[in-house]
């Protein structure tokens, strides 16, 4: 069963400045950056894709809404009141549960966290609910951001190098033959996904901006070039490879 891409998108919080649709929406009122750049790469993925109700949804995060937890835990230390709407929101899957109201997704719905292969199991998960006939599509979807109090313990843990950033990516992805049926033509084919975190190539390498949610932004870009393989390394010398092939017309 070959597994097609359909759609990619991505977002950041420059790219939010713009997105008119975001800023129009009451329910994206007190919704968290995650929430909206999660949002808007998959509008971006959905260009050419109206069937998000046949979909699952596979979202990636490693730091899930620590924005929304610190303001919830500074309030009710501070005025002894545990705030419903923060609370809600500083869950670790509020920014799937809430993506997945927004977009009417009606099918299983999965937060994913792997340390520095959140987006690579994100990705996985995805394939194994359409190969496992659970769902004829899938959304997956990778966000973080990165709070200055975070960025300051991962700059101490991590080489001095290394650009943390903040950003969205998704991807929808479906069989060839469902592809076909809804007249889509997919961007690539999903070949494999590999994670290696006993693997340790040369320190170095500089892999430059990094998230641990990252890898399918970095997929997005490089998707239609003709190598076909992507290897990420990751801040502990460990790394993961993906590969695809070309739709051939």
């Amino acid at each position: 069963m070959r597994i097609a891409i359909l759609g990619t998108g991505t977002s950041n919080h420059h790219k939010l400045d713009p997105f008119t649709e975001i800023k129009l929406k009451p329910s994206f009122r007190k919704a968290s950056l995650n929430m909206k750049m999660g949002y808007q790469s998959i509008r971006e993925a959905c260009r050419n894709f109206s069937h998000l109700d046949e979909c699952g949804f596979v979202l990636g995060t490693s730091y899930g809404e620590i924005e929304n937890t610190k303001e919830f835990l500074k309030n009710f230390a501070t005025t002894g009141v545990a705030r419903p709407i923060l609370f809600q929101s500083s869950l670790h899957n509020g920014t799937l549960g809430f993506l997945a109201l927004e977009l009417s997704i009606f099918g299983p719905t999965f937060t994913v966290s792997q340390h520095h292969f959140t987006g690579e199991h994100a990705l996985s998960l995805g394939i194994d609910l359409i190969r496992g006939g659970l769902v004829p599509a899938c959304l997956v979807t990778t966000v973080d951001i990165m709070s200055p109090a975070l960025l300051s313990i991962l700059e101490r843990m991590y080489p001095p190098h290394l650009k943390w950033k903040d950003g969205a990516a998704s991807f929808i992805i479906s069989t060839e033959t469902k592809a076909k049926e809804w007249g889509i033509k997919p961007l690539a084919f999903l070949d494999s996904v590999e994670c290696m975190p006993d693997a340790k190539i040369p320190p170095e390498v500089n892999i430059g901006e990094f998230n641990d949610s990252n890898a399918l932004e970095l997929l997005s870009r490089v998707i239609q070039e003709k190598l076909g393989e992507l290897i990420l390394q990751k801040p502990d010398r460990s790394f993961s490879r993906i590969t695809w092939s070309h739709v051939t017309t």
